[in-house]
């Protein structure tokens, strides 16, 4: 009887052993999460591309591996709950996978493809300047999303012409050639670069009025102002060659009468009056002084 009791009692010890109190069964401890980790570390994407990221949880038999993923910036790129990453504007973001207060990140760039220029045109493809006279030049870069407009300016002859920014500045006299370049696309203008114009303004005779004798021959001056004119040139001409006749300023006297001397730059006009007499009384009327007075 006493080894029946024994018995039961050992059977029921073991019915209760790994049981709680009122029948229920402990918990599996908790393992927790040691470390999490992205790949890749890093991508760069153009806008609208996607990348799949992966987040590995170590240990394997973690309680809980449910991953987290973030953005640092969504402005930039977006992230799902999956770790799919989606490129939405040039620059740089985060994205950051969480589990079990461990975390780990992916660094994300995203860059604008790079649109070269496929041409460049001018607003002008010719110039006339006169020294000294500015211009300015526009230049036009297509296509209109290329990645850098900027435009260099190039003069193949600074002594003529020189440029900067677009604005052409005639130096000398002679011809030159601007271009404007963008990548390897490019335009050009030719520059005529002149001597500016200065118009006569006065001319001037040393005699308004002369009276000579039949045979005698006098000079006359012009001044022609200003110094710097652009042609300052005279052009001598007689009313009545037959009476006085006139050649770079010299009169020569030939017969008696009058006639007007008329000296001309540009267009202005100076005129002195000639009045020529026989000669005197008893001189030999063929034999003429000359006076260069």
């Amino acid at each position: 009887m006493k080894k029946l009791i024994l018995l039961g009692t050992l059977v029921l010890a073991a019915v209760s052993c790994g049981q709680k109190e009122g029948g229920k069964e402990e918990p599996a401890p908790e393992i927790k999460v040691v470390s999490v980790t992205v790949l890749p570390p890093s991508v760069t994407l153009k806008p609208g591309e996607t990348s799949q990221l992966s987040a590995t949880v170590i240990p394997e038999n973690a309680t809980d591996k449910t991953v987290v993923w973030a953005s640092s910036a969504p402005s930039v790129a977006t992230v799902t709950a999956e770790g799919l990453v989606k490129a939405i504007a040039d620059g740089e973001a985060s994205i950051t996978a969480s589990c079990g207060g461990k975390q780990s990140a992916c660094a994300v760039t995203v860059v604008k493809p790079v649109v070269p220029a496929s041409s460049v045109t001018l607003d002008k493809t010719g110039m006339s300047l006169v020294e000294g006279e500015t211009a300015t030049l526009h230049a036009t870069v297509l296509p209109e999303d290329t990645t850098d407009k900027t435009v260099t300016w190039t003069s193949s002859n600074t002594a003529v012409a020189t440029v900067d920014g677009g604005t052409v500045t005639a130096v000398l006299e002679g011809t030159a050639t601007i271009t404007a370049s963008c990548g390897a696309a490019f335009a050009t203008c030719e520059i005529t670069v002149a001597r500016p114009e200065f118009p006569v303004t006065s001319v001037t005779l040393d005699y308004d009025s002369l009276t000579l004798l039949k045979g005698e021959v006098k000079l006359l001056t012009a001044t022609v102002l200003p110094e710097n004119a652009t042609n300052p040139a005279v052009t001598w001409t007689s009313s009545d060659a037959a009476v006085v006749k006139v050649s770079e300023g010299k009169l020569e006297a030939l017969s008696a009468g009058k006639a007007t001397i008329s000296a001309k730059a540009g267009n202005i006009t100076a005129i002195c009056e000639v009045t020529v007499t026989q000669v005197n009384a008893g001189e030999n009327e063929g034999t003429g002084s000359e006076n260069w007075n």
